[in-house]
Protein backbone atom coordinates (compact mmCIF):
# COMPACT_ATOMS: atom_id res chain seq x y z
CA UNK A 1 0.00 0.00 0.00
CA UNK A 2 1.46 3.33 -1.04
CA UNK A 3 1.67 6.15 1.43
CA UNK A 4 -0.22 8.43 -0.96
CA UNK A 5 -3.28 7.93 1.26
CA UNK A 6 -1.36 9.36 4.21
CA UNK A 7 0.45 12.35 2.73
CA UNK A 8 0.88 14.35 5.98
CA UNK A 9 3.97 13.07 7.81
CA UNK A 10 2.20 13.01 11.17
CA UNK A 11 0.09 10.01 12.17
CA UNK A 12 -2.97 12.20 12.81
CA UNK A 13 -4.55 11.60 9.42
CA UNK A 14 -3.67 7.91 9.57
CA UNK A 15 -5.52 7.57 12.88
CA UNK A 16 -8.67 9.04 11.32
CA UNK A 17 -8.42 7.02 8.10
CA UNK A 18 -8.12 3.80 10.09
CA UNK A 19 -11.74 4.24 11.16
CA UNK A 20 -12.90 3.98 7.57
CA UNK A 21 -14.01 0.81 5.84
CA UNK A 22 -11.22 1.01 3.27
CA UNK A 23 -8.65 0.19 5.93
CA UNK A 24 -10.51 -2.95 6.94
CA UNK A 25 -9.90 -4.28 3.46
CA UNK A 26 -6.17 -3.87 4.05
CA UNK A 27 -6.54 -5.88 7.23
CA UNK A 28 -8.26 -8.72 5.40
CA UNK A 29 -5.46 -8.93 2.83
CA UNK A 30 -2.72 -9.07 5.41
CA UNK A 31 -4.64 -11.40 7.70
CA UNK A 32 -4.44 -14.11 5.07
CA UNK A 33 -0.67 -13.66 4.86
CA UNK A 34 -0.07 -13.47 8.58
CA UNK A 35 -1.80 -16.76 9.36
CA UNK A 36 1.37 -18.43 8.10
CA UNK A 37 3.37 -16.57 10.76
CA UNK A 38 1.44 -17.60 13.83
CA UNK A 39 3.51 -17.48 17.04
CA UNK A 40 1.01 -18.58 19.67
CA UNK A 41 -0.52 -15.39 21.07
CA UNK A 42 1.15 -13.29 18.38
CA UNK A 43 1.60 -12.88 14.67
CA UNK A 44 4.82 -11.71 13.09
CA UNK A 45 5.47 -9.77 9.93
CA UNK A 46 8.80 -9.47 8.16
CA UNK A 47 9.57 -7.04 5.34
CA UNK A 48 12.85 -6.12 3.69
CA UNK A 49 13.23 -3.34 6.27
CA UNK A 50 11.44 -4.48 9.43
CA UNK A 51 10.46 -7.42 11.58
CA UNK A 52 7.73 -7.11 14.21
CA UNK A 53 5.58 -9.32 16.41
CA UNK A 54 2.13 -8.14 17.44
CA UNK A 55 -0.94 -9.50 19.28
CA UNK A 56 -3.57 -11.37 17.32
CA UNK A 57 -6.22 -8.77 18.12
CA UNK A 58 -4.13 -6.10 16.38
CA UNK A 59 -3.83 -5.59 12.64
CA UNK A 60 -0.97 -4.29 10.52
CA UNK A 61 -0.30 -3.04 7.04
CA UNK A 62 2.83 -1.77 5.40
CA UNK A 63 3.33 1.26 3.19
CA UNK A 64 6.10 2.83 1.20
CA UNK A 65 6.79 6.10 -0.58
CA UNK A 66 9.42 6.31 -3.30
CA UNK A 67 10.46 9.44 -5.17
CA UNK A 68 13.57 11.31 -6.31
CA UNK A 69 14.15 12.85 -2.87
CA UNK A 70 14.43 9.44 -1.20
CA UNK A 71 12.40 6.49 -0.02
CA UNK A 72 10.37 5.91 3.14
CA UNK A 73 9.04 2.62 4.45
CA UNK A 74 6.85 1.77 7.36
CA UNK A 75 4.18 -0.15 9.20
CA UNK A 76 0.91 0.92 10.76
CA UNK A 77 -0.13 -1.32 13.67
CA UNK A 78 -3.33 -0.93 15.68
CA UNK A 79 -5.71 -2.96 17.87
CA UNK A 80 -9.19 -3.73 16.65
CA UNK A 81 -10.97 -2.64 19.83
CA UNK A 82 -9.14 0.47 21.08
CA UNK A 83 -8.48 3.98 19.76
CA UNK A 84 -4.74 3.39 19.65
CA UNK A 85 -2.20 3.36 16.84
CA UNK A 86 1.50 2.66 16.39
CA UNK A 87 3.45 3.89 13.38
CA UNK A 88 7.01 2.94 12.40
CA UNK A 89 8.73 4.95 9.66
CA UNK A 90 12.20 4.40 8.19
CA UNK A 91 13.86 6.95 5.90
CA UNK A 92 16.64 5.87 3.58
CA UNK A 93 19.83 7.95 3.32
CA UNK A 94 18.49 10.31 0.64
CA UNK A 95 15.16 10.82 2.37
CA UNK A 96 17.03 11.47 5.63
CA UNK A 97 19.15 14.20 4.04
CA UNK A 98 16.04 15.76 2.48
CA UNK A 99 14.11 15.72 5.76
CA UNK A 100 16.93 17.23 7.81
CA UNK A 101 17.59 19.98 5.26
CA UNK A 102 13.99 20.93 4.55
CA UNK A 103 13.00 21.03 8.22
CA UNK A 104 16.25 22.56 9.54
CA UNK A 105 16.80 19.82 12.14
CA UNK A 106 19.96 17.91 12.94
CA UNK A 107 19.38 15.37 15.72
CA UNK A 108 16.72 13.13 17.23
CA UNK A 109 15.56 15.63 19.85
CA UNK A 110 15.06 18.40 17.29
CA UNK A 111 13.19 15.96 15.04
CA UNK A 112 10.85 15.13 17.92
CA UNK A 113 10.23 18.79 18.75
CA UNK A 114 9.60 19.60 15.09
CA UNK A 115 7.00 16.84 14.72
CA UNK A 116 5.36 17.62 18.06
CA UNK A 117 5.01 21.29 17.15
CA UNK A 118 3.45 20.35 13.80
CA UNK A 119 1.00 18.03 15.50
CA UNK A 120 0.09 20.61 18.14
CA UNK A 121 -0.50 23.30 15.52
CA UNK A 122 -2.68 20.91 13.56
CA UNK A 123 -4.82 20.02 16.57
CA UNK A 124 -5.32 23.69 17.39
CA UNK A 125 -7.12 24.05 14.07
CA UNK A 126 -9.64 21.41 15.15
CA UNK A 127 -10.09 22.27 18.82
CA UNK A 128 -10.03 25.74 20.37
CA UNK A 129 -9.14 24.64 23.92
CA UNK A 130 -5.95 22.68 23.33
CA UNK A 131 -3.00 22.52 25.73
CA UNK A 132 0.27 20.62 25.45
CA UNK A 133 1.75 18.96 28.53
CA UNK A 134 5.03 17.05 28.45
CA UNK A 135 5.28 14.00 30.70
CA UNK A 136 8.74 12.59 30.04
CA UNK A 137 11.77 12.94 27.78
CA UNK A 138 14.46 10.31 27.64
CA UNK A 139 16.41 7.75 25.62
CA UNK A 140 16.20 4.00 25.15
CA UNK A 141 17.44 1.25 22.84
CA UNK A 142 15.25 -0.11 20.04
CA UNK A 143 16.70 -2.83 17.81
CA UNK A 144 20.22 -1.72 18.73
CA UNK A 145 19.52 1.94 17.92
CA UNK A 146 19.65 4.68 20.54
CA UNK A 147 16.35 6.54 20.23
CA UNK A 148 15.23 9.76 21.88
CA UNK A 149 11.62 9.83 23.02
CA UNK A 150 9.07 12.31 24.29
CA UNK A 151 5.81 11.37 26.00
CA UNK A 152 3.18 14.10 26.11
CA UNK A 153 -0.54 14.78 26.33
CA UNK A 154 -2.47 17.11 24.06
CA UNK A 155 -5.34 18.06 26.35
CA UNK A 156 -8.60 18.27 24.36
CA UNK A 157 -6.50 17.44 21.32
CA UNK A 158 -8.67 14.82 19.67
CA UNK A 159 -12.13 15.61 18.30
CA UNK A 160 -14.29 12.56 17.61
CA UNK A 161 -16.97 12.17 14.98
CA UNK A 162 -19.58 13.52 17.40
CA UNK A 163 -17.62 16.69 18.05
CA UNK A 164 -16.54 15.73 21.58
CA UNK A 165 -12.95 16.44 22.61
CA UNK A 166 -10.63 13.98 24.32
CA UNK A 167 -7.16 14.04 25.80
CA UNK A 168 -4.66 12.56 23.38
CA UNK A 169 -1.52 10.88 24.74
CA UNK A 170 1.56 10.29 22.60
CA UNK A 171 4.99 8.76 22.77
CA UNK A 172 7.12 9.89 19.85
CA UNK A 173 10.64 8.61 19.34
CA UNK A 174 13.39 9.18 16.79
CA UNK A 175 16.87 8.06 15.88
CA UNK A 176 19.04 10.04 13.46
CA UNK A 177 22.13 8.48 11.89
CA UNK A 178 22.59 7.56 8.23
CA UNK A 179 18.82 7.06 8.28
CA UNK A 180 15.96 8.43 10.34
CA UNK A 181 13.83 6.03 12.34
CA UNK A 182 10.57 7.37 13.76
CA UNK A 183 8.19 5.47 16.01
CA UNK A 184 4.94 6.96 17.24
CA UNK A 185 2.42 5.45 19.64
CA UNK A 186 -0.74 7.35 20.55
CA UNK A 187 -4.17 6.78 22.02
CA UNK A 188 -7.30 8.49 23.23
CA UNK A 189 -8.06 8.82 26.95
CA UNK A 190 -7.52 5.51 28.81
CA UNK A 191 -7.03 3.52 25.61
CA UNK A 192 -3.40 4.62 25.59
CA UNK A 193 -2.80 2.96 28.98
CA UNK A 194 -4.85 -0.13 28.17
CA UNK A 195 -2.69 -0.98 25.15
CA UNK A 196 0.62 0.28 26.53
CA UNK A 197 1.93 -3.13 27.59
CA UNK A 198 1.22 -4.53 24.14
CA UNK A 199 2.93 -1.51 22.56
CA UNK A 200 6.02 -2.27 24.64
CA UNK A 201 5.96 -5.89 23.49
CA UNK A 202 5.78 -4.81 19.85
CA UNK A 203 8.54 -2.27 20.39
CA UNK A 204 10.82 -4.82 22.05
CA UNK A 205 10.21 -7.32 19.24
CA UNK A 206 10.98 -4.82 16.51
CA UNK A 207 14.08 -5.48 14.42
CA UNK A 208 15.20 -2.81 11.98
CA UNK A 209 17.27 -4.14 9.10
CA UNK A 210 20.18 -2.54 7.29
Amino acid sequence: MRRALFRPPLPLVIFIILTLTSCLAGFAIFYNILIAHDRGKYFNLETSHLYVEFPKNWFVFRWEEKNITGNKYGLVIAPLNLRVLMLITIYDENATKTYLTQNNVSDAFSVNMFEIEKLYNLTMKRSSNVRLRFIENGTRIVSGYNVTYSTFIIINGYVDEGGDTHDWTWTFMSSVNDKIIQIAYHGIEMDYDLAYEEFQYILNSTKIKG
